[in-house]
């Protein structure tokens, strides 16, 4: 803060906020990617990661990234199987609160917006619209690995 601010007079009162703890970046987590949430824009692991619990499926594989139609029978093909692997061994939990340790709520903030950029981006590329927009938990991952440059 510029010591011209806290010369006698002016602020009086200083008030210290601290970092969120893990619930708390939790539920700021939670609120930044209400909307695409609501707008099913967010794939399942990226889901369980914002929640924090244990995903069922390997990698980005899901029944959301398989939209089009034709590929609905291959995904719950896809599913089946993952649930087979999912009940003899429990993946690991990638958990977006752990992972954002000493993060500011601006910091989870930027990592949203980066992650939909990086996710718009993507489809763009692959010459799809809009409507195919679908933030993964790949593209939180390198949002979080430039937020944190």
């Amino acid at each position: 803060m510029d010591p011209a601010l806290l010369r006698p007079g002016r602020l009086e009162v200083q008030i210290e906020i601290p970092l969120p703890d893990q619930a708390s970046r939790r539920e700021i987590s939670q609120i930044h990617f209400a909307a695409l949430r609501k707008r099913n824009r967010l794939s399942y692991p990226l889901r369980c990661a914002i929640d924090g619990v244990a995903s069922s499926y390997n990698g980005e594989a899901d029944l959301e990234t398989d939209r089009s139609n034709g590929r609905k029978r291959r995904a719950l093909k896809q599913a089946a199987s993952n649930a087979v692997g999912f009940i003899s061994k429990s993946p690991p939990i990638y958990d977006l609160a752990v992972e954002t340790e000493g993060f500011s709520g601006a910091d989870i903030e930027g990592v949203v917006r980066s992650a939909g950029s990086l996710a718009l981006s993507r489809v763009r590329k692959q010459g799809a619209g809009v409507d195919a927009l679908l933030i993964t938990l790949d593209d939180v991952k390198q949002a979080l690995v430039e937020v944190k440059a």
